[in-house]
């Protein structure tokens, strides 16, 4: 699922877990009640895609997701690739 790809971008960037809680209610609690922070607002040297990635997969609404995974790896692909040939040129 989608929303989990971004629980696990989320956590791997920061090595931290998103939600955090005692139990599963209140980790529930939390992920219904509180709102996403930024990657980038929380570590700058996060590429502004990838936050805004992670930010959609995050999306409350399941129609603000993105509606396949193929458009998550292209994004994924697309970022990868750019940041190869930055270090190129």
């Amino acid at each position: 699922d989608l929303y989990a790809l971004g629980v696990l971008l989320w956590e791997c960037v920061l090595g931290r877990e998103l939600f955090e809680g005692a139990d599963v209610p209140s980790i529930l609690t939390a992920q219904l009640t509180q709102p996403i922070e930024p990657l980038a607002a929380l570590h700058p040297s996060v590429p502004a895609e990838l936050d805004a990635l992670v930010l959609r997969l995050l999306a409350p609404k399941r129609d603000d997701r993105p509606s396949k995974a193929s458009e998550v790896r292209d994004t994924l692909r697309r970022m990868a690739l750019t940041r190869q040939l930055e270090r190129v040129s």
